[in-house]
């Protein structure tokens, strides 16, 4: 766990922004998905989820877009 009030701003918006990053490329690796087999689709809704969370807590509409869009992403390959 980590206490948020005593990171900076900007180096939280750098994790999600590379969390972010980490979750798109994850998403585009076929061989995740194929390796996952039947479990992908719990595993598509639990990343879904989670972008979800993180989309509530946006502060920019721009952010919680990207989170959201990120979701939507997810679930479509389910």
């Amino acid at each position: 766990m980590y206490n948020p009030e005593l990171l900076p701003q900007a180096t939280i918006q750098w994790v999600m922004a590379q969390a972010l990053n980490e979750l798109h490329g994850y998403l585009c690796d076929i061989d995740a998905r194929n390796e996952d087999g039947q479990e992908w689709a719990q595993v598509a809704r639990t990343y879904a989820n989670l972008c979800r969370s993180v989309a509530d807590a946006a502060t920019q509409a721009a952010e919680k877009g990207a989170w959201l869009r990120l979701a939507a992403d997810y679930e479509d390959t389910i």
